[in-house]
C-alpha cells in the first residue's frame, strides 16, 4: 500500500452500514439537545421559579409605582422565545438597575436582588438611596 492513499478494502456494505450508524448517532444526539433545552425550558416557567412580586425601599421623593414599572418592563417577555425574563435564575439586575438609575438623576445608586427564595416567595427587592439637596436655590 503507498504512504497518503486511501485503503481500498472498504466495501460498499461497510460503507452504507458507517453512514446508517452516524446518522442514527445525530439524530439521537438532535433528539437529546431537545428534550434538554424543552426540559430546561418548562422548569423555567414554574410558578415558583418566577419573581412573583417587587418591592422598592429607600425611596422618598419618586414613587414607588413608578419603579416598579420600570423593573416590570424589564421582566416582561422572553430570551430565545423560551425562557421567560422573570425567571428567577435568569433576570438581569443589572439591567433594572442601570435603567433605574438612567430614568431619575436624583437616586444615588440602586441595588437589584432577590429575596424570599427559600420560603417560595420570590421577591425582586429594589433599594435606592435619593441623593439629599445640600443647597437651596434662589
Amino acid at each position: 500500500m503507498a504512504i497518503g492513499r486511501q485503503s481500498n478494502l472498504t466495501s460498499p456494505k461497510f460503507a452504507e452500514k458507517k453512514r446508517k450508524r452516524f446518522f442514527g448517532i445525530l439524530i439521537l444526539l438532535c433528539f437529546s439537545v431537545a428534550v434538554i433545552i424543552g426540559s430546561a425550558a418548562y422548569i423555567s416557567r414554574l410558578e415558583i421559579f418566577l419573581i412573583q412580586t417587587i418591592k422598592v425601599e429607600g425611596n422618598a421623593v419618586i414613587a414607588s409605582d413608578d419603579i416598579k414599572a420600570i423593573a416590570q418592563e424589564k421582566l416582561a417577555g422572553y430570551y430565545l422565545w423560551f425562557f421567560p425574563k422573570n425567571f428567577v435564575g435568569l433576570y438581569s439586575n443589572r439591567s433594572i438597575r442601570e435603567a433605574i438609575l438612567a430614568k431619575w438623576l436624583r437616586i444615588d445608586s440602586a441595588e437589584v436582588s432577590l429575596s424570599g427564595l427559600t420560603k417560595g416567595q420570590n421577591e425582586l427587592l429594589i433599594k435606592v438611596s435619593e441623593r439629599k439637596p445640600a443647597y437651596l436655590w434662589c
